[in-house]
């Protein structure tokens, strides 16, 4: 099977699903530690960061099972 990503990239053989997922887990912690970072340059207003957190918690939750959807399906 062959998996065409946004730019142009591929994967192709079994193991598409596999690196495609090691992907995402890669690029979803590149993002973790940018917005960490983004996040300590922020004033410290605890309610901007609550609310922050917790949209980016819920943005993770639903990314992570989008991912483990398109996973159980092939």
């Amino acid at each position: 099977m062959d998996v065409s990503l946004e730019g142009g990239a591929k994967l192709h053989g079994d193991d598409s699903v596999d690196s495609l997922m090691k992907t995402k887990l890669h690029v979803a912690s590149e993002v973790e530690a940018t917005m960490n970072e983004k996040l300590l340059e922020l004033p410290n207003d605890k309610t901007l960061l609550t609310k922050l957190a917790q949209e980016e918690a819920e943005n993770m939750t639903i990314n992570n099972a989008r991912c483990l959807d398109f996973y159980q399906e092939k």
